[in-house]
C-alpha cells in the first residue's frame, strides 16, 4: 500500500498492532506461536516468501476498536464493525448505504479456495467463541452483498449460506476433534487425524488447520472436556486426551 501510496495512512484494528507494523511481529505473536508446544512451524522457503514480499515494516498511523464512522460522501457514510475470530482486531466495513459489508477474512465457509475454484485448506480462525459471535453478527446484519478475501461476492442468499457454512464447520470440527481425543495425540496427529472428515483440500496442508483446532483444544480445555500434557521435553510436545 506504501509503495503505491505513499501518503496513505495504514490502520488495522487496535487489538493487532502489534502483529501488523512487520514480519517480526506477525512471526511472533500468529505465524510462529505453535512451534514451542507443538513444533509447527514455517520451513526456511516459507519465511523467505514471507520476507521478499512483505517488504520493509511500517508504522500503525492508526486504530480501530468497531464503531468508528467514516464519512465517504455527503450521504455515503460507512461504519467499522469488530468481527474476531480470525484475529482479536479484525474489522469489517459496513456499508448501509449499498447493504454491503467487506468482511475480508471474518468468515470462511468450509475453507479457502484458489483462483481455479478447488478447495486449498481449511478454515484460520483461531478464537472459536469470537468466531462464532462474528457468524451471528453477519447472519444478523441487513445485507445483500458480502465481500470477503479469499472467495467470490456473496450476494442474497449466498450470504446466509456462506454464514450457514462456517458455523457447521465450526460444529463438525468439535465433533470429530472429541472423537479423535479417545487416544492422547499432538496437535500435528490431530491435524492429519481429522483432515480428511474436514476437508478434500490436498491432505499435505491438514497441518494449515493447526490454529484453529488449537482454538478448539482452547475451549475444551477451559471447559474441562479435554487435558493436555507434556508427551517429551526436547523437543518439548505437548499433547492431548479427552477426559
Amino acid at each position: 500500500m506504501k509503495q503505491l501510496a505513499p501518503q496513505a495512512l495504514l490502520a488495522c484494528g487496535d487489538p493487532d498492532r502489534h502483529i501488523c507494523t512487520g514480519l517480526d511481529g506477525l512471526l511472533r505473536y500468529r505465524y510462529d506461536v505453535l512451534r514451542a508446544d507443538h513444533q509447527i512451524f514455517f520451513g526456511t522457503d516459507a519465511l523467505a516468501w514471507l520476507a521478499a514480499e512483505g517488504g520493509e515494516p511500517q508504522p500503525i498511523d492508526v486504530t480501530f476498536r468497531g464503531g468508528e464512522r467514516i464519512r465517504l460522501g455527503q450521504d455515503w457514510v460507512v461504519d467499522l464493525i469488530a468481527v474476531p475470530g480470525h484475529a482479536k482486531g479484525h474489522l469489517a466495513v459496513y456499508d448501509p448505504l449499498h447493504q454491503a459489508l467487506y468482511g475480508g477474512d471474518a468468515i470462511h465457509g468450509r475453507g479457502y479456495r484458489g483462483l481455479d475454484g478447488t478447495m486449498k485448506f481449511g478454515p484460520t480462525y483461531e478464537d472459536v467463541d469470537d468466531y462464532l459471535g462474528t457468524i451471528s453478527l453477519i447472519e444478523k446484519l441487513p445485507i445483500s452483498t458480502y465481500v470477503g478475501c479469499h472467495w467470490p461476492v456473496k450476494r442474497d442468499g449466498e450470504v446466509a449460506a456462506f454464514c450457514r457454512e462456517s458455523r457447521e464447520f465450526v460444529e463438525l470440527a468439535d465433533r470429530v476433534l472429541i472423537e479423535q481425543l479417545a487416544t492422547p495425540r499432538s496437535l500435528r496427529e490431530i491435524c492429519s487425524a481429522v483432515g480428511a472428515s474436514l476437508g478434500d483440500w490436498p491432505r499435505a496442508n491438514d497441518i494449515d488447520l493447526a490454529g484453529a483446532l488449537a482454538g478448539h483444544l482452547r475451549r475444551f480445555l477451559h471447559s474441562g472436556l479435554v487435558t493436555e500434557r507434556v508427551r517429551s521435553s526436547e523437543p518439548r510436545l505437548v499433547e492431548y486426551v479427552r477426559q
